[in-house]
């Protein structure tokens, strides 16, 4: 991909801060960089932990998203999962009633890898009979460890967990930090294993298909942290496995480069994670992109002009400046790669 100039991305960029209704992977407040190219906004907002050749990959999906067409379009629109944060068990049954009423999902994602697995055991358990009871029987549940385990707890815990969700279980995901420590829990448990961190997190997951093959059942594809739509597709056709097109919390602008991903894969079994506008209390758009009936649709979207101008003047110049030097950093990086 040939590289804008620089000063493009500079001159147009804007960054927002924008609250959460609760505490998402350690935050309350997610900052965002939209800058706009002749194609529509790009989105750059790796978290703050991210290396710099990681992040450099979060400019070069922006920089798509702001330059380049998507690829074509298989489907109008996506099934999409609904998300259940690390909640305190009383507060399940009204979140999980919450997101049902406002996106129709029908699979829940459910945050574990608290300090004390009990905890995790009594959101689940909590979550089952609301969906038992005021949802659906059939609602499917998938698990998302954040590689928080050792393998013993995980080989464990997810027996216990299988035993709890019975059919409904699709997945695990990223029980345990590393790819050779997920092949080894693979062996040894019936439940499928889903990565998230071991591809996203790889400087090139092209180059370590057999590692990702033999770790997982499924891969889960984040098309910003990946570089773009374009790469993501070209790491689904060498994986050669069942992919799951997951957004990486982002405003209503950058969500639509993931379904944009969704979109171009000629096949696509599992339900999405395109619920994280349900996380946010505000956004760059006046209505944020929820799914409606379990769906989401396919297509771009522009933040509204008054709303980004409003958040932007909220930020302050040391958080703008540091996303400048951010954005310049990793525009060298993709310069010299």
């Amino acid at each position: 991909m040939q590289l804008p100039p620089l000063s493009e991305i500079l001159d147009s960029m804007r960054v927002v801060q924008l609250r959460l209704k609760t505490r998402f992977r350690d935050v309350d407040v997610r900052e965002v960089v939209l800058f706009e190219g002749p194609s529509g906004w790009g989105e750059f907002a790796p978290f703050k932990d991210h290396t710099l050749e990681h992040s450099a990959n979060w400019l070069a999906a922006a920089i798509e998203a702001a330059y380049l067409p998507y690829p074509l379009a298989q489907r109008d629109e996506v099934r999409v999962n609904a998300i259940v944060p690390m909640l305190a068990t009383d507060a399940v049954e009204q979140w999980v009633l919450g997101v049902w009423e406002s996106t129709g999902a029908t699979t829940y994602k459910v945050k574990c890898g608290s300090p004390d697995f009990r905890d995790d055991v009594s959101r689940l358990d909590e979550l089952i009979y609301t969906l038992d009871h005021q949802v659906s029987p059939e609602a499917k549940i998938r698990i998302d460890i954040n590689g928080a385990w050792s393998v013993d707890q995980a080989v464990e815990r997810i027996r216990e967990i299988s035993d709890m969700c019975g059919s409904r279980l699709e997945y695990v995901e990223q029980p345990v930090s590393s790819l050779a420590d997920c092949a080894v829990i693979r062996e040894r448990i019936p439940v499928k294993i889903a990565i998230d961190e071991g591809v996203r997190l790889l400087a090139d997951a092209r180059l370590h298909v057999s590692a990702l093959q033999a770790a997982g059942d499924i891969a889960i594809l984040k098309a910003i942290p990946l570089g773009g739509v374009a790469r993501a597709l070209d790491i689904a056709s060498m994986l050669e496995m069942p992919c799951v097109v997951s957004g990486s919390m982002d405003s209503s602008v950058g969500l639509t480069q993931g379904i944009a991903l969704a979109a171009a894969l000629p096949e696509l079994e599992y339900a999405c994670g395109f619920s994280t506008g349900s996380l946010l209390a505000e956004d760059v758009v006046t209505t944020t992109l929820i799914p409606h009936d379990g769906t989401i649709a396919v297509g771009r979207i522009a933040p509204d002009e008054a709303l980004l101008a409003g958040l932007a003047s909220r930020v302050d110049s040391a958080t703008k400046n540091y996303w400048r030097e951010r954005v310049i950093a990793c525009y060298e990086v993709l310069e010299t790669a």
